[in-house]
C-alpha cells in the first residue's frame, strides 16, 4: 500500500514538474514573440517618423529582452531624434542650455554603449556613438570608434570619410584626412561623396587642380543613369576653381550651369567674377 502510495504522488510530482518547465518554456516563448512583435512595430513607427510609438514599442521590448543588442540600438536612434527635434525647438524659442536636450543625447549615448557592450562588432551602433561624441566635442572618441569599425571592416567607407572629417573640421588634421578620404575613394572608386569630401578639402588647401579633378569625376558619377546623387552644387565649386587658376571663361560656364540648376550663390558669384 505504502509503495502503491508512493508511486503515486512521485508520478503527481514529476508531472508537476514537466507542467511548470512546459509553463516556463511557453512564457519564454511567448516573451520572445511579444518582444519580437513590439520590435516590428517600433520600426514601422521608426521609419514612418512616429518615434513617440517606436520609443514606446521599444521600450516595452526591452522590458521582456533588455540584452538585445537591436533594441538598445533603435532606442538609441530615437532618443539620438528626440534629442535633434528637441533642440531645434530650443533653438528657435532662443534658448541656449538645453537641459532636456542634454538627457535625451546623453540617454542615446547610453544605449549604443550598451550595444556594443552586447556586441562589439555593431557597426551601425559605433557609427552613431561616434555622430554623437562629435556632438560632444569628444573628437577622439568619434576617433575611437571609427578606427573600431575600420578594424571590423576593412572596407567600410562610411568610417574612412567620417575619420576623415572629423580630422580636418575638429583636428586640424588635414594630412591625416586626405589620406583617409583617398582610401575610402581607393574602396569605392565610383562613390561621389568620397570625391567630394576629398575636393573640398583640395580645395580648403588651394590645391585647385586637384580639386577641379575630383569635381569632373562627381559630375561624371553623377552623370550616370543609375546614379543616386547630383552635381549641381559641383558645377559651382569647380567654377571657383578654375576662376583661382585664371580660367575665367570655364569657370563662369560653370557658374552659369549651376545658376540653371538653382544654385542660388551662383548668381552672386557671376556677378562678383563674369561680367
Amino acid at each position: 500500500m505504502k509503495t502503491k502510495l508512493f508511486l503515486i504522488l512521485a508520478f503527481y510530482s514529476a508531472l508537476s514538474c514537466t507542467t511548470q518547465a512546459d509553463k516556463e518554456k511557453g512564457n519564454e516563448i511567448y516573451n520572445k514573440r511579444n518582444a519580437e512583435n513590439y520590435y516590428i512595430n517600433g520600426t514601422k513607427h521608426y521609419y514612418n517618423g512616429d518615434y513617440l510609438k517606436a520609443e514606446m514599442d521599444f521600450h516595452n521590448a526591452l522590458n521582456i529582452n533588455p540584452n538585445d543588442a537591436k533594441l538598445n540600438y533603435y532606442m538609441g536612434l530615437v532618443k539620438d531624434i528626440s534629442d535633434e527635434s528637441t533642440r531645434s525647438k530650443q533653438w528657435a524659442k532662443g534658448v541656449v542650455n538645453g537641459t532636456k536636450a542634454e538627457l535625451y543625447i546623453g540617454e542615446a549615448i547610453k544605449f549604443f554603449n550598451r550595444a556594443i557592450e552586447i556586441d562589439s562588432a555593431f557597426l551601425d551602433a559605433h557609427f552613431q556613438r561616434a555622430d554623437i561624441r562629435k556632438t560632444l566635442q569628444d573628437y577622439r572618441g568619434a576617433i575611437d570608434d571609427y578606427n573600431k569599425m575600420i578594424e571590423i571592416d576593412s572596407t567600410n567607407i562610411d568610417a574612412f570619410c567620417g575619420r576623415g572629417q572629423v580630422k580636418e573640421n575638429y583636428l586640424n588634421d588635414k594630412r591625416g584626412a586626405l589620406e583617409d578620404f583617398s582610401l575610402a575613394i581607393k574602396i569605392a572608386p565610383e562613390d561621389a561623396q568620397a570625391y567630394f569630401q576629398r575636393s573640398e578639402l583640395m580645395y580648403d588647401m588651394k590645391d585647385y587642380r586637384r580639386a577641379i579633378a575630383d569635381y569632373n569625376k562627381i559630375i561624371e558619377i553623377c552623370s550616370k543613369p543609375d546614379s543616386h546623387c547630383v552635381s549641381d552644387q559641383t558645377y559651382y565649386n569647380r567654377g571657383l576653381a578654375k576662376i583661382m587658376l585664371a580660367q575665367v571663361d570655364g569657370g563662369c560656364l560653370d557658374l552659369r550651369k549651376a545658376s540653371e540648376l538653382g544654385v542660388n550663390d551662383a548668381y552672386q558669384a557671376i556677378i562678383d567674377y563674369c561680367n
